[in-house]
């Protein structure tokens, strides 16, 4: 034991000082460390384990979640939160009793995303050192923190999207995914397809549950999800699904459900176990199908005990979401005039234009908004920075967005020009952007093979993380026009080749 305490001793003073040593090029640390520094003798204060939380260069705290996500993707096995250890964390992040008792009210829980509440967090990140770590193990974290969290030079406090040409953008492609988590359905090239309050129609309007817990499977989890290849079978008024990978044998090769609410095929939602599940953190009803045949075609695929469930449109109370999307610091792109008068009120926001300014989108299954949609041209460059440093090109259905826009005849657009859109009108239908897509590692999951991959995340956290946050993609909603009379105003629709035109923010 004596050489063990020895060699976490070494490993542990290493962390610390190479920890300690990273600094911002402004000059501020990179990581605040919690852990009582060695005092020189054989029997360390600290133990062989290493606590802190990062800041970028303007002092803000990265999310611990965030930190977790790619630290997974870089195969560092570290953890993050409260380390079943309140009291502990409370007294190396100063928290008084009444902080950690508002955290609680606020909805902080163990497992959740909400790890920076009132510009503080609510827990740390522990490196724990033992008889089988190396040096390079040690070298690896410091190296990791120093190339994803160290700012060299101070990036600026605004963001200014260079001025794009919008002119020949058009819808490349219209993508549904009927059952949450599982694959696309790509809508063909021609056909209009309708747009309703809570998105595209039939996306995402079926999920599958846990029947143990209630939790809605995503590919987080379980990638093999995404070789689920579901088909909207118009002539016959079904969801005909396949699946691309390997199956057990007893299996049929698809299954099938009514497009209508068939209440054949639905279990009654008087019963509390069958109808609630949870979804994104929220709790909702759903109708679950009692077929066995079809059940079991998704357990047995993914060894998991599932139901097949719907959550159509147009519910209320349990039966209805609002979209969590919106506008990110990093698109805020107007200026505002700063004031020099000590004690001069805050100047109040605006009245809302119209309604559709200050009520929430209504949602279905999707993770934060009614649409995403994303940019070719933001891809490409993606792209371009993957392949430098040698990694493999990815394509559009890695982000799972329902609108891919870029130029028909090949003039290339500015990369990340989103950021500074207000609005888009598809063919006479106007949609307003909601906000950039805070991602995370399911990206990285191979729409064709189920596999996972490092790529893009690793090198999104790199291009496009802003405040500890990685996104790619931009949230929108459809805004009726409630003054037109026309059959656009009672059946929106759109198709792909629509002409896209963009209302820049101010």
């Amino acid at each position: 034991m004596a050489c063990v305490s020895l060699h976490t001793t070494f490993l542990a003073t290493r962390l610390y000082d190479g920890l300690a040593a990273l600094k911002h090029g402004n000059g501020l640390l990179v990581c605040v460390i919690y852990s009582q520094p060695s005092n020189g003798d054989d029997c360390p204060a600290r133990g062989p384990l290493i606590s802190f939380n990062i800041r970028n260069s303007a002092g803000v705290w990265v999310s611990l979640h965030e930190f977790e996500k790619l630290a997974t993707l870089k195969n560092l096995h570290i953890r993050t939160g409260g380390v079943c250890s309140p009291g502990g964390v409370a007294a190396a992040l100063g928290l008084s009793p009444w902080e950690m008792k508002n955290n609680f009210s606020s909805g902080f829980r163990c497992g959740t995303d909400q790890d920076i509440i009132a510009g503080k967090p609510t827990g740390v990140i522990r490196a724990s050192l033992g008889a089988m770590s190396t040096l390079s193990d040690v070298d690896f974290l410091i190296n990791f923190v120093k190339e994803f969290y160290l700012e060299e030079t101070v990036p600026a406090t605004m963001y200014h999207v260079a001025k794009p040409s919008f002119a020949g953008l058009r819808i490349q492609s219209i993508v549904v995914y009927p059952i949450k988590s599982c694959g696309g359905y790509s809508v063909p090239s021609g056909t209009v397809w309708e747009v309703r309050p809570e998105g595209l129609v039939w996306d995402r309007e079926w999920c599958l549950v846990h029947q143990g817990s209630g939790q809605a499977l995503s590919q987080k989890r379980y990638p093999k999800m995404a070789l689920f290849r579901p088909i909207l079978d118009f002539d016959r008024g079904i969801l005909r699904v396949t699946y691309r990978g390997e199956k057990p044998v007893h299996l049929p090769e698809e299954i099938s459900v009514p497009l209508s609410a068939d209440p054949s095929q639905l279990d009654s939602p008087s019963s509390v176990r069958t109808r609630l599940s949870r979804v994104c953190g929220d709790n909702v009803t759903t109708y679950t199908y009692n077929s066995s045949s079809v059940n079991n075609f998704f357990s047995d695929i993914l060894n998991v005990p599932c139901v097949l469930s719907r959550f159509p449109a147009g519910g209320q109370g349990l039966a209805m979401r609002h979209s969590k999307a919106k506008v990110q610091k990093h698109e805020q792109v107007k200026i505002s005039t700063p004031r020099t008068c000590p004690g001069a009120f805050p100047e109040l926001p605006s009245p809302p234009e119209s309604d559709s300014e200050h009520s929430t989108a209504k949602i279905l299954l999707s993770n934060e908004s009614p649409i995403l949609v994303i940019n070719t041209a933001s891809l490409h460059a993606l792209n371009r920075e993957i392949e430098a440093n040698g990694g493999r090109a990815v394509p559009s259905e890695s982000f799972r967005a329902n609108l891919v826009i870029g130029t028909i005849h090949g003039s290339e657009q500015v990369a990340w020009a989103e950021d500074g859109w207000a609005s888009l009108t598809v063919g006479g239908e106007k949609f307003n952007m909601m906000g950039a897509c805070r991602r995370c590692q399911m990206v990285c999951v191979d729409q064709e093979t189920g596999e996972r991959h490092p790529e893009p995340f690793v090198t999104l956290a790199k291009v496009r993380m802003f405040d500890g946050k990685v996104y790619f993609g931009t949230h929108m909603g459809h805004e009726p026009n409630p003054t037109s009379a026309t059959k656009g105003k009672q059946f929106p629709t759109i198709r792909v080749g629509d002409a896209v035109n963009v209302g820049a923010r101010a």
